[in-house]
């Protein structure tokens, strides 16, 4: 409660309940200092200063019982159940949650599209994959994600799978 972190322009702190603070940036900045000082007997202090390069957050990847891409059975498409955001080649952990997608197979000729909201499969997707034969190809597409810890929604690649 004594430390009094500043921030260069085009940028913010925001102190969270725990004590630690999350920086949001302007967009298009690059560098950012951080300035902190603290309250010492009454006075306050400077305790020092740093510079920091700015990032953008990268998107998630979406994954489907750990894959992405290539066959899969029917019962373990079944378990997973569902779509997870994940965050790679990232250095903070950074949580992001599924808000819709449309699953896309072909059934007797025609092309079918299903779409639910957040992360689970709907129970009329469940079906569908429960009555998938070998070979069928099964898309998720449209996958998009609730505003992230920078505010932005984000649409992710399509998963495709091949059951077997």
């Amino acid at each position: 409660e004594n430390i009094r972190p500043t921030i260069s322009a085009g940028g913010a702190l925001v102190r969270q309940p725990d004590g630690r603070y999350v920086v949001r940036m302007e967009p298009g900045t690059r560098e950012a200092t951080i300035t902190v000082n603290a309250l010492v007997d009454g006075t306050l202090r400077s305790m020092g200063s740093s510079s920091f390069r700015v990032r953008n957050v990268p998107d998630p990847v979406a994954y489907i019982a750990n894959r992405r891409e290539g066959r899969i059975s029917r019962d373990e498409l079944l378990m997973a159940r569902a779509i997870i955001p994940r965050m790679e080649a990232f250095d903070f952990d950074m949580a992001f949650e599924i808000e819709s997608f449309t699953m896309v197979t072909v059934i007797a000729g025609d092309v079918r599209t299903y779409s639910t909201d957040g992360n689970q499969f709907s129970p009329e997707m469940t079906q569908v994959i429960s009555n998938a034969t070998r070979g069928q190809r099964i898309q998720f597409e449209n996958i998009t994600t609730r505003p992230g810890p920078d505010g932005r929604s984000r649409s992710l690649a399509p998963i495709s799978f091949t059951i077997n």
